[in-house]
């Protein structure tokens, strides 16, 4: 198997020892699956990612500290070197250095990856739910931490799983929303899954599944209008509400700053770690609270870390709700 371009382009984009780190994972994910039908690689979400038949299965991502290795069904491997990372099945490990890199261990876990995987794939069709594929208890592998369809217990396991999964989808009921607060929601993602849950025609999925940025999505009419992740949620807004969180954001960025944000004095090189929120021409580019990115284009806002104390819980259920609005 050759490696994609685009892995080659990503991996000479990175500096110093990450580098290092990067060329040689994909040396040993490269060597590790080349015997492997139906392997793929490419550039996905905006990292490297090998896939087996479409569904992913391994990739890596530069993080501020560390390189990390991504193996999306890597809980069920009970590889005490992988370390659980989402909601679902994945689990990483994390290099700082190429010394660390332990091409046997990694061998090994890509073994397992082609061996015990959980469908991906379809992840996006099912709403949400992840559904076991194929291994567990299989040779070379090591059974996984779920029962694999050799497991009695599999079947019975996949109809409870089903069903509860279409109540959560379906109901309207705010505590029927799937289990936020053991994915690390803060108080308002959680407020804001609760009120999305709450409305008319909404239907819970999921975006990105099993990279780092894996979201929560609420949609109406088949169309998103809430992204929900650890320290992170995303909705649109227009009019008087986009232009009060644009004065949010505004005041946030003056907080501990200059009173007059402007968009040469606010861009990402100048507003480092004393700005808690930032405005850029009306729109925060850093800091816990973005309001219409791009100039007001498109009216998303970004709500960071509980947006730094700015964002009340009544305006952000009321928000919640105008953005349903706009796609409903």
């Amino acid at each position: 198997m050759t490696i994609h371009p685009d892995i080659l382009k990503y991996n000479a984009a990175m500096k110093g020892e990450d580098r290092a780190i990067g060329e040689a994972l994909a040396t040993a994910i490269d060597r590790g699956l080349a015997k492997t039908d139906g392997v793929e690689c490419t550039i996905w979400h905006r990292h490297p990612v090998w896939f087996i038949e479409g569904n992913p299965i391994v990739g890596y991502s530069t993080l501020k500290d560390s390189v990390r290795l991504l193996f999306w069904s890597g809980q069920s491997f009970d590889e005490p070197g992988l370390t659980n990372e989402g909601s679902f099945k994945a689990a990483e490990a994390r290099y700082t250095s190429v010394d660390e890199i332990n091409a046997k261990t990694i061998a090994r876990w890509l073994r397992k990856s082609v061996e015990i995987q959980w469908d991906y794939k379809n992840i996006v069709k099912r709403k949400g739910r992840l559904e076991w594929l194929k291994g567990g208890g299989g040779g070379g592998g090591g059974g996984g931490t779920g029962p694999g369809p050799s497991s009695p217990a599999a079947k019975p396991a996949s109809r409870v799983t089903k069903k509860t999964t279409r109540k959560t989808t379906k109901t309207s009921a705010p505590t029927k929303t799937p289990s936020q607060n053991a994915s690390g929601l803060d108080a308002l993602g959680v407020l804001a899954s609760r009120t999305a849950a709450g409305l008319a025609g909404v239907e819970v999925g999921v975006a990105c599944a099993g990279t780092p940025i894996e979201s929560r999505t609420y949609k109406v009419r088949g169309r998103a209008f809430l992204f929900v992740r650890p320290g992170n949620l995303m909705l649109k807004l227009t009019g008087e509400s986009l232009a009060r969180a644009k004065e949010l954001a505004r005041a946030g960025g003056s907080a501990k700053g200059s009173s007059k944000a402007g968009p040469k004095k606010s861009g990402p090189k100048k507003t480092g770690t004393t700005k808690t929120l930032t405005a850029n021409a009306g729109a925060g580019k850093t800091g816990r609270l973005r309001a219409g990115a791009g100039g007001g284009r498109g009216g998303w806002v970004t709500i960071r870390n509980g947006g730094g104390g700015l964002v009340k819980g009544p305006i952000l259920s009321r928000w919640v709700k105008e953005s349903h609005a706009l796609f409903a």
